[in-house]
């Protein structure tokens, strides 16, 4: 297996100007209303989630394995975030602050995503709702060495990520957290890597050229169980092993690079 790459966040570097005051009360850091963890209400589940400046639109790359075909296809100009330049700024803000705050002994940033953590959590248990977070909506850094995620004994961690390494100790490794678990992402560069994930038991999430509307016919997964990943975001309610196909949307319904899996006529 490679070796993991680092993420290079030594300072200065863009942290030089940037202020990272937070404000008191509310959210500063999750967000509640994303409209593809929405579908999961229906099954019990609220979710929250994290949204950085993906990749090195902060100036600090947040996505180290991302392929140039994820980058160019990434849906963090999607939705609110694609129409509202403030939604952009405030993404930044947050990566910066979240990046900073960790060279720094009081670690603010990170206690107060703790903080919000801990009332969604008391806020799902009073809505007797399942609670769900996403800490990499737009990102793939190492949380679970950055907070104790077992700390949240109802929260169900989960995010996608095309780092080897981490999915490697996430299927292999019994100090994982319990309660947070990956998704291998795949795209145009990992494309050998996904057949090892899935014999060890591990789920892989693949872009494809189908529209969202229109169902998976027989032929996706190489033989492999396949799920339709359109129909809810809980990917930590997968099957072991499984294929999970997704939809192209924004920029990647015109992908050429390979990261959309396209069918063969």
């Amino acid at each position: 297996m490679s070796e993991p790459k680092t993420i290079d966040l030594t300072p200065p570097g863009p942290f030089a100007s940037h202020s990272t005051d937070l404000p008191r009360g509310g959210s500063m850091f999750l967000t509640f209303s994303n409209p593809k963890t929405q579908k999961s209400r229906k099954y019990g589940w609220a979710t929250a989630t994290l949204h950085l400046a993906p990749h090195m639109l902060s100036g600090i790359n947040v996505c180290p394995d991302a392929s140039a075909g994820c980058i160019a296809s990434c849906l963090n100009t999607s939705g609110c975030g694609g129409r509202f330049s403030h939604i952009q700024e405030a993404r930044v803000h947050k990566t910066l602050t979240v990046l900073h705050d960790r060279w720094t002994p009081s670690n603010a940033a990170l206690q107060r995503i703790s903080e919000e953590l801990h009332r969604f959590q008391r806020k799902c248990e009073r809505a007797g709702m399942k609670p769900a977070v996403r800490l990499n909506a737009t990102s793939d850094l190492p949380w679970e060495e950055w907070l104790r995620l077992t700390d949240f004994h109802t929260i169900q961690f989960y995010d996608y990520t095309k780092n080897m390494e981490r999915m490697h100790r996430f299927i292999m490794n019994p100090d994982w957290p319990w309660n947070y678990y990956l998704t291998f992402s795949r795209s145009e560069k990992n494309t050998h890597l996904t057949g090892a994930v899935l014999d060890a038991g591990g789920t892989v999430a693949v872009v494809t050229d189908v529209p969202k509307r229109q169902s998976f016919d027989e032929g996706w997964g190489e033989g492999r169980r396949v799920v339709d990943g359109r129909v809810h975001d809980l990917r930590f309610l997968d099957p072991p092993g499984a294929v999970v196909l997704l939809s192209a949307l924004g920029h990647a319904k015109k992908d050429t690079s390979g990261f959309v899996l396209r069918r063969m006529p």
